[in-house]
């Protein structure tokens, strides 16, 4: 009902967590067209209110820009990084982040190195792309 299906709940093939194992792909496909015309922040506040655990699934920026993470202080700025800070809050033993992630590629040469790889070896490794030196938008 929560979901604007209430159908579901009276299909067979969903009765009981048996059913709803075998036919997985078919509630997965019910779900996902349910869940695709619904605000994710809505609806988990709809289903954590009628007792089912959930949250909605967010992109990096929504993350950041959530109440829950302001609440919590979640958010890290430390010189070129900002992102996700420490999750576990202790009182007397409160977590801080004294430095940047490295960048992206900062280790290859390092790695490559461990494994025994030359110079020349290393070189072709990121001519042929097996070693990505540059971060990619996807």
């Amino acid at each position: 009902d929560v979901l604007g299906r209430p159908e579901l709940t009276k299909d067979i093939r969903f009765a009981t967590n048996s059913d709803r194992i075998q036919n997985r792909d078919e509630l997965r496909a019910e779900l996902l067209s349910a869940f695709a015309v619904v605000d994710g922040e809505e609806i988990s506040t709809t289903l954590l209110a009628a007792g089912v655990p959930c949250g909605p699934v967010l992109d990096t920026a929504q993350v950041m820009d959530a109440p829950h993470t302001k609440h919590r202080g979640m958010a890290a700025k430390l010189d070129w990084y900002e992102g996700a800070g420490i999750p576990i809050k202790f009182g007397r033993t409160p977590g801080e982040i004294r430095s940047t992630p490295p960048t992206f590629n900062a280790h290859a040469k390092e790695i490559l190195d461990e494994h025994g790889f030359n110079e020349d070896e290393a070189e072709a490794l990121a001519t042929s792309g097996g070693v990505v030196t540059e971060r990619q938008k996807l």
